[in-house]
């Protein structure tokens, strides 16, 4: 059985093709992003209304580090104002004269794999992950791609509910307290949540889903927030 997972937009995947992966596995790589300001009007010594007669990048275009942002032709010299950073063009305000980029700082976020299997592909901005068995179902709303082993709530929560993902029909204030407070990853319900949780959560969307992934029973779940799904499997 095959899961397909995308790839964010802004990452860079860390994992290999033929790669076993468990839930200490680095997954993805992201640089910090900043905002750089550039105040084209006062390096060209024009009017701001003007800047867009000078420019050479617009919103959206990629720009190299010593690339021209600006030019300003004159019968004797020529003015230029060249980017110090590689970045994209986000703004440009024509009421300052300022153009705002976006750059990619030097600080790196490494994200751990919230999901168990093997690697089988890695194409098309997807990654393929071979697992046992698997089953999905639609979701109502998701807070974040979130992954783990799997509780299934009866009645009450145990010390062993720690590290996991909380599935139940419904789940009271006092549990929802008492399961972050025990360090679960993240809660999946069939009723919305009466507060708002400070970990991840899903809801589904059917009620007769419910019954079929506590028969079901696998070991693991993955929310898959970008197609509004769930996806129970086995790894093993």
């Amino acid at each position: 059985m095959v899961i397909n997972l995308d790839i964010p937009d802004g990452v860079k995947c860390l994992l290999k093709e033929n790669q076993d992966v468990d839930f200490a596995t680095l997954l993805f790589e992201r640089r910090t992003e900043s905002l750089k300001t550039i105040n084209i009007a006062k390096r060209l010594n024009i009017e701001a209304s003007k800047i867009f007669h000078h420019l050479k990048k617009l919103v959206g275009e990629e720009v190299k580090k010593g690339e021209a942002l600006a030019v300003k032709k004159g019968l004797f010299s020529t003015l230029s104002v060249e980017s110090d950073v590689d970045g994209v063009i986000k703004e440009i305000n024509h009421n300052s004269g300022e153009v705002i980029m976006t750059t990619t700082g030097h600080d790196k976020k490494i994200q751990k794999s919230y999901f168990a299997g093997r690697v089988k592909k890695i194409e098309n901005h997807k990654i393929r992950l071979e697992v046992k068995d698997a089953d999905e179902f639609p979701l109502k709303a998701a807070s974040a791609d979130f992954g783990g082993p799997t509780y299934y709530l009866k009645n009450d929560l145990s010390d062993e509910v720690g590290n996991k993902v909380v599935v139940a029909k419904e789940l009271s204030p006092f549990l929802q307290t008492k399961a972050e407070a025990l360090g679960v990853i993240g809660l999946v319900t069939l009723n919305k949540l009466e507060e708002a949780p400070d970990i991840n959560f899903a809801q589904i969307k059917n009620i007769a889903d419910v019954e079929k992934i506590q028969k079901l029973s696998f070991s693991y779940c993955l929310i898959d927030k970008k197609n509004s799904k769930i996806i129970l499997y086995e790894n093993e």
